[in-house]
């Protein structure tokens, strides 16, 4: 029987909505109109993975005080993808890093953060550096473009699968060059690389429950992990 642990792993990134959104007091509320009357405040930062999920910023933000509205705003950015990171959480998923990938125009999320908003995403986001991302385009779904903005960027870069990152197939994504599957593939191929005599259970389970096993696990995974090409300027290096 498989655990809700491993199946909350498993599904990763999470339901992600099909429109721009606001979160205020753990609801959500969709947005469909156009957004000029909406105020974009504060930091512009690129969603990669299960941050694009209502289900994970509501239990990254819900014992914070007075956070405020969360704005998440749907749009494209050109010339990245989403790709899997050399890297496994602690509650065992394969995370979600970007890379560029020229002629790819990949599905995201601009979340407008204020600065308590944004402290909190650094303490759930340790594994990732902090920067800004430049001589980009990301345009959203009301028309607005911007050219810089900024992401959590893995610190190992990018899982290695034949010499080629792997994208989310959860996340959309036009003209992409990069191989795309599920997150059950993305943990087969690393249970295969890393300890393939165990069930995809046994292994999702043991990365959860032993962070001893999980280390080297993607010590294993760092060692030939594909770098981030992509222009980009160290904001914070996150602890």
């Amino acid at each position: 029987m498989v655990s809700n642990e491993v199946l909350h792993a498993l599904s990763y990134p999470f339901q992600i909505p099909s429109n721009s959104f606001i979160l205020k007091d753990n609801s959500v509320y969709s947005v469909k109109q156009n957004g000029d009357i909406l105020q974009r405040t504060g930091f512009p930062v690129l969603a990669a993975g299960s941050n694009q999920s209502v289900e994970q910023l509501a239990r990254k933000y819900s014992d914070l005080i007075d956070v405020g509205e969360i704005f998440a705003e749907r749009g494209l950015l050109y010339n990245f993808d989403t790709v899997y990171a050399a890297d496994v959480t602690a509650y065992g998923s394969v995370p979600a890093t970007f890379q560029a990938s020229p002629g790819t125009s990949v599905k995201v999320f601009l979340l407008w953060l204020s600065e308590n908003q944004l402290l909190r995403m650094h303490e759930t986001e340790k594994n990732y550096f902090f920067d800004r991302l430049l001589n980009i385009e990301v345009k959203t779904e009301f028309g607005i473009t911007l050219h810089e903005a900024y992401a959590y960027s893995s610190r190992n870069g990018c899982l290695n699968y034949n010499g080629k990152p792997i994208a989310l197939a959860e996340i959309p994504a036009l003209d992409f060059c990069f191989s795309r599957v599920y997150q059950k593939r993305a943990q087969e191929i690393l249970r295969d690389r890393v300890i393939p005599k165990v069930s995809l259970n046994q292994f999702v389970t043991i990365n959860i429950n032993n962070a001893a096993k999980r280390g080297d696990c993607v010590n294993i995974i760092k060692k030939d992990a594909i770098p981030l090409q992509f222009e980009r300027e160290l904001v914070a290096e996150l602890k």
